[in-house]
């Protein structure tokens, strides 16, 4: 958010761009948070043995406990699979949340992928892959997924590429990155059947953007009475953002012609997550432009300030732990030269925020607080770094912490 008296040239300030609903929003937890993932491609249900059915489907499903479940070939009311809408039945029999994202029609219904959840899915978004005549249409389904009430918000996304022609495997694999990685800073896992082997050209092209969560895990995943290719994934970024503490291949020959792929991950803060932005500098958050901190708000709201307060000094020392000389240093030549002189962050827990904007409607404030960690006499750098704090007025809780670092002109 732009303040009275700020100037911004956008060609010389660095924003890095935190989410706290991402990552510190967790940081009173005793215990990191972990996700048990599963991808598995279903083939409609239809098992080796010709048989088509759910149960079995959703029986290792509820077996293997998964917090997030990326299906694939899921029949949504077509003739081959009863007229049954797969994706709400496997949610019905597991009682997990659910998600259905159509590729194609299909056989009087819809042919596409699936989401399970054991957290509530907003945001759900389907994106299109290219495809050529001849070939079935595919596509990336994703959703915001927070991690309990207090927890950590994240992307989940689940897909499916092409089988046959490798040029256009490569093309939506290629699609994936600008979709979920280029303009998310969320923590995001990929999961899905790629249809190809790890040094193929549509997994290499991944491999700038995602990590691989079962890299140097050769086990194959298909066919499913006798393996011998590994194609099912699970993908995720930034690739500090995560540790893999569980990775395996379920011995599941039946249910269908793919292994399920089960990986546990657990989530950690990482210093990627804040996003260099070197073309563009935004307000926080545009729609308060009009509603300016009052001195009645100031009246109307002091028992609230305090609580924001001590609710910030819960997560201080979370932020605290990122922002090191070493990480800061190694952000970038830019932030080399502006650390020549670095010194240290003050304690956060000390740190006091200002309200710069109040919405009742949306039930938000807006603080803001600059911290000075450059000694005075340095020219190259002032009031370094700044935090925005948006609370939510009706949850008593801060919903979003947003960290800029920023620099004069360097010559």
């Amino acid at each position: 958010m732009k303040t009275p008296g700020t100037t911004i040239d956008r060609r010389t300030f660095l924003l890095l761009i935190f989410a706290c609903a991402a990552f510190f929003a967790s940081g009173e937890a005793a215990e990191p948070t972990r996700l048990r993932v599963l991808t598995y491609n279903i083939q409609h249900g239809e098992g080796t043995d010709g048989k088509l059915d759910l149960t079995r489907i959703a029986a290792l499903i509820k077996r293997l406990t998964p917090d997030l479940v990326a299906l694939q070939e899921v029949d949504k009311a077509t003739s081959r699979s009863r007229g049954v809408d797969q994706s709400a039945e496997l949610g019905k029999l597991t009682g997990m949340h659910v998600a259905f994202g159509r590729a194609m029609d299909f056989a009087g219904g819809q042919y596409g992928e699936a989401i399970l959840s054991r957290y509530p899915l907003t945001e759900v978004q389907i994106h299109d892959l290219p495809f050529t005549e001849g070939c079935e249409p595919r596509c990336a389904l994703a959703a915001r997924v927070r991690l309990g009430e207090d927890g950590p918000e994240i992307v989940f996304a689940g897909t499916h590429l092409e089988h046959a022609k490798t040029s256009l495997r490569l093309c939506q694999a290629q699609k994936l990155n600008p979709v979920l990685a280029a303009k998310n800073t969320l923590p995001t896992i990929l999961a899905g059947d790629f249809n190809d082997v790890p040094d193929s050209p549509a997994i290499k092209v991944l491999q700038p953007h995602w990590t691989d969560a079962t890299a140097g895990q050769p086990d194959p995943t298909w066919p499913s009475d006798q393996p011998r290719l590994k194609i099912d994934y699970v993908f995720f970024r930034p690739a500090d953002g995560w540790r893999v503490v569980e990775q395996q291949v379920i011995d599941e020959p039946v249910a269908s012609d793919h292994r399920p792929l089960l990986v546990v991950l657990e989530c950690v803060p990482s210093w990627l997550a804040f996003v260099p932005e070197m073309e563009r500098l935004a307000d926080l958050d545009g729609s308060l432009r009009e509603h300016r901190w009052s001195e009645a708000d100031g009246t109307k709201y002091a028992a609230e300030l305090r609580r924001i307060q001590a609710d910030w000094n819960t997560r201080a020392p979370t932020i605290q732990a990122l922002l090191t000389p070493e990480r800061v240093r190694s952000l970038s030549k830019w932030a080399v030269k502006q650390m020549e002189a670095y010194a240290t962050v003050p304690p956060l827990e000390k740190v006091e925020f200002q309200p710069v904007a109040t919405d009742e409607k949306q039930g938000i404030i807006l603080l803001e607080s600059t911290v000075d960690t450059l000694p005075t006499h340095n020219p190259l750098v002032t009031r370094w770094l700044k935090a925005y704090v948006r609370y939510d007025i009706q949850g008593h809780r801060i919903v979003q912490v947003t960290v800029t670092i920023r620099g004069q002109v360097l010559e």
